[in-house]
């Protein structure tokens, strides 16, 4: 039995992962930012600067939503290093593959040292790698969350099976820093300590240096959200079993798994939303996804509970399932979604780890070479299919018309897609989906915004505002709705409520654009000094934002102070436009 890897076969496994991982993802690297990572990178202020870095250790990870209760540093941190060398998402795109190929490695580092065979510790890492369910973590450039979640969480294993066990708990709070999901580790750690000393009290001993790395979290995770430390803003379309029953959400719950389970082998129809009323909820025991989900988790709980099994690759796959799973699971606490392929990550290892050791099983028994044929035609297959779900990443359009084409009973989906088209003009094609999503669920906020958007393109102001009230309805601090709303009441003249709107805008997500929305308002209404005064409590008396430039000059412009307005418009006007020309705009602004 071998029970040693030389620097040589690590530096070749490495370089192996890297390289697979290039030629499976590589063609995605294109791709532009898409879907959350507009949230996640384009809309954070801090992305990109040195200078605020120790801020994202204090802020939520949606930066202007606290109330979605994410708190994932490491990830922003990761991603803000990438902005600073460039803005462009090929850099982060290199970057989430890296990252999966160094997971891939990992994991296998950890099985060989803890199984002692090569071949089973191949097996699992080539197949985690080659898993068609990992493109959304991995093509997705917002799905990093996940990637780092699981490579922190490999390392905090195999610190535990080197007895390094203050690094484990470092590796813990890291991982905990990536993604809450990690929490699911905890279990995996006592169990391993147990095996290490065999007894408990020195397992205790070696617990009780986790303890800090949790405490710091938890301080470092209340200072971002403060009263949305535990907070959840999932809608009934984002995930419908946050509002149901207990048991009907344990039910459609177990669907779900069985939904991940065979996604994660027989990669057909997979989809970057499963939003409502894609997946139905059940609500009758007897149905048979039920009776086969139940029975699976008893087969899994009964692999865990056996010491002999336990000890094994399929008890250590098990039990790595069912631990990373129920966090994500909604059988008890829902979470953020009812379904995401991204969130599967972690506790596909375990789903792999199964796997392998099948294959390590049945190469052992007979007919080696046969079943090592099967294992590489069937991960040639998956090779194909992420390079082919890879395009669908690559903008907006082929991610929303592939979302709602594999998806085509989610509201979302057909929400996503006719926003789409309304935004680039083509409201013939944008109005039917919106109106097809309206049947499915009519108190969706995109959706009203973006029936909002087609009330007022159409001139059916009335409607437009309605649908914009019933958003605000639904999600009072929603700056897309407020900021629609404030469009168009500009739009109607009616100046009085718009600056009413985008002062409350801002009071929630402090963006310049709210700002200089409410002081041309002001102006509008002749109010030149409050103007004034409130662009420059905030930004100064003169702000980096050109847009907050002009419209402090126009305010000075109105009040017949054209010297102080020129200092403003020298900055901030178009060098094309001609000093009659511009005065003549803003005389009939």
């Amino acid at each position: 039995m071998i029970t040693y890897l030389s620097n040589k076969e690590k530096w070749i496994m490495f370089f192996v992962m890297v390289a697979l991982a290039f030629v499976l993802f590589g063609n995605g690297i294109k791709g532009d930012f898409v879907y959350d990572d507009s949230w996640v990178i384009n809309q954070n202020p801090l992305m990109g600067k040195l200078t605020e870095i120790p801020k994202i250790f204090i802020s939520p990870y949606h930066y202007f939503q606290s109330e979605t209760g994410l708190y994932r540093p490491m990830t922003a941190l990761s991603l803000s290093l990438n902005a600073i060398f460039s803005s462009k998402p090929e850099i982060f795109h290199i970057t989430n593959i890296f990252l999966h190929a160094l997971s891939a490695f990992l994991i296998l580092i950890f099985i060989f040292k803890r199984f002692k065979s090569k071949q089973f510790a191949w097996g699992t890492s080539l197949l985690f790698l080659f898993l068609p369910i990992h493109t959304e973590a991995v093509t997705s450039i917002s799905g990093r969350a996940d990637i780092l979640a699981l490579l922190f969480s490999v390392g905090v294993l195999i610190f535990i099976l080197n007895q390094r066990y203050w690094l484990s708990a470092l590796a813990l709070l890291l991982a905990l820093l990536a993604k809450e999901s990690a929490i699911g580790l905890i279990p995996l750690i006592c169990l391993m300590l147990f095996e290490s000393k065999k007894k408990i009290i020195p397992a205790t001993k070696e617990a009780m240096k986790f303890i800090p790395s949790g405490i710091l979290y938890l301080i470092l995770r209340w200072t971002a959200l403060k009263t949305h430390f535990l907070a959840n803003d999932a809608s009934p379309v984002y995930n419908p079993l946050k509002f149901t029953d207990p048991l009907t959400r344990f039910y459609t719950a177990l669907k779900v798994m069985l939904l991940y389970i065979w996604k994660t082998f027989i990669p057909i129809h997979l989809s970057a939303d499963y939003s409502y009323n894609q997946i139905p909820l059940i609500r009758t025991f007897f149905n048979p996804n039920v009776l086969v989900g139940v029975s699976f988790l008893l087969l899994l709980v009964v692999l865990i509970s056996v010491k002999k099994i336990r000890e094994s690759p399929l008890g250590f796959g098990s039990l790595f399932f069912v631990s990373t799973f129920f966090i994500i699971s909604n059988f008890i606490v829902p979470i953020g979604t009812i379904m995401a392929e991204r969130t599967f990550y972690m506790p596909s290892l375990g789903m792999a780890v199964i796997a392998a050791y099948g294959l390590e099983v049945l190469t052992n028994w007979r007919f080696k070479k046969l079943w090592l044929a099967i294992f590489i035609v069937v991960i040639i297959i998956y090779g194909f299919v992420i390079v082919n779900r890879n395009t669908v990443w690559a903008n907006a359009e082929s991610l929303f018309t592939d979302m709602a084409t594999e998806s085509p009973m989610s509201v979302h989906a057909k929400t996503n897609l006719g926003l789409y088209y309304i935004k680039n003009s083509q409201w013939d094609k944008g109005k039917p989906l919106l109106e097809e999503a309206y049947k499915i669920a009519e108190d969706h906020l995109p959706l009203l915004d973006s029936l909002g958007i087609v009330a007022e393109h159409e001139k059916r102001y009335k409607d437009a505002e309605q649908f914009y009230a019933r958003a605000l309805n639904i999600y009072p601090y929603s700056d897309t709705t407020l900021s629609n709303l404030g469009r168009l009441y500009f739009a109607l003249g009616q100046y009085q409520k718009t600056a009413d709107i985008y002062l409350r805008a801002f009071g929630y997500v402090n963006k310049p654009n709210f700002l200089l929305a409410y002081a041309m308002s002001e102006s509008k209404l002749g109010s030149y000094d409050l103007a004034i005064e409130i662009i420059v409590k905030y930004y100064g008396e003169m702000p980096d934002d050109t847009s907050l430039q002009f419209a402090l000059g126009y305010a000075y412009f109105k009040k017949g102070d054209r010297v102080k307005a020129d200092q403003y418009f020298k900055s901030s006007k178009n060098p094309n436009v001609s000093d009659e020309e511009f005065v003549k705009s803003l005389e009939n602004f």
